[in-house]
């Protein structure tokens, strides 16, 4: 006799809802692997229905004590390195060793370094002919994202930022901006027409689209 499939060539069998209610029946009570008598133990809820149990002070050193021993891979119940034990307990860095590890980070010893252009782009945004060329630019658009048109209100602060629609790295770029003095010479970087007022949100949105 040939067997003749109840499903479909392509059907994902696994979905169907009799194939699923089999599967459960066939590994109901003693047919499962895991069961233990059918005595299951009665439970009684500790702490009411909405009740933050985060703080309670008895979970808490629980939850302390269960980590003992587990913060640095140590195994189970090994205290050796953990609290007063530790060769560190109670002591502070020296001065001279953090300032060791920053100088050790410096410039191109970082793995982020970037040929030192982020700092000159904080010095630049440190100016005050920035400051003022923010400020004329909010001015100008009467502290008004002009993306959203969102802006501060009564028990609603909104956070502005100035966009460079012409980008303010490529400008530093073509004009060959290596220095403070040469970006406060730079008469394209700080024109009010080259700015827009932007919310945060949407300052992020123009970012990646640039990036795309």
């Amino acid at each position: 006799m040939d067997y003749v499939c109840k499903y479909p060539k392509g059907y994902n069998f696994y979905h169907d809802p009799e194939y699923i209610r089999k599967q459960r029946k066939a590994k109901l009570g003693n047919k499962n692997p895991s069961w233990k008598g059918g005595n299951p133990v009665s439970r009684v809820r500790k702490y009411p229905v909405g009740c933050n149990f985060y703080k309670d002070p008895e979970y808490i050193s629980k939850l302390r004590e269960s980590k003992i021993g587990h913060t640095h891979g140590f195994q189970k119940g090994n205290t050796i390195n953990c609290g007063k034990n530790h060769p560190m307990y109670g002591k502070k860095i020296p001065k001279k060793t953090l300032e060791k590890r920053r100088i050790a980070n410096l410039g191109e010893k970082n793995p982020n370094w970037q040929g030192g252009i982020t700092p000159l782009y904080r010095r630049i945004h440190n100016l005050s002919e920035y400051k003022k060329w923010r400020s004329n630019v909010f001015e100008r658009d009467n502290w008004t994202c002009q993306t959203c048109g969102v802006r501060s209100k009564a028990g609603k602060a909104v956070s502005l930022e100035a966009h460079h629609i012409k980008k303010f790295s490529q400008i530093v770029k073509e004009d060959e901006i290596g220095n403070v003095w040469e970006a406060q010479m730079c008469k394209e970087l700080w024109e009010v027409s080259n700015g827009v007022t932007l919310c945060k949100d949407c300052h992020i949105l123009t970012r990646k689209v640039v990036e795309k």
